[in-house]
């Protein structure tokens, strides 16, 4: 299991940087307009990035469930919250794809 945390923390830290350095590739990849708040995105990456901070101390720590709870919650809200914002048709189906392999992939390890 630490190595799953482990490669989920990298993860988290590659796309956190990513968005901090350029937040619109990603739109720019699904050929989707990007939105005006460049910031917000920004603003995510580093919310990403502290989140990279949490599975990489719940991989030297798992016996800590807190840690463990936080992160899985990190998981679950993000994925909810994405999956939420294309029921209601404010993101397109596309997006799904984002969030699937941004947190959904990461949620069943969790539960194991």
């Amino acid at each position: 299991m630490k190595i799953f945390f482990k490669i989920a923390a990298i993860f988290d830290w590659i796309v956190g940087f990513g968005l901090m350095i350029n937040p619109y590739l990603l739109f720019e990849w699904l050929h989707l307009e990007p939105p005006n708040y460049r910031g917000l995105f920004v603003m995510l990456g580093c919310i990403i990035l502290v989140f990279g901070w949490v599975f990489w101390q719940v991989s030297r720590y798992p016996s800590n469930r807190q840690l463990f709870q936080v992160a899985l919650l990190a998981k679950i809200a993000g994925f909810v919250g994405l999956s939420l914002a294309i029921f209601l048709r404010q993101l397109p189906p596309i997006v799904f794809l984002v969030g699937l392999v941004g947190d959904g992939i990461w949620i069943p390890p969790f539960l194991y």
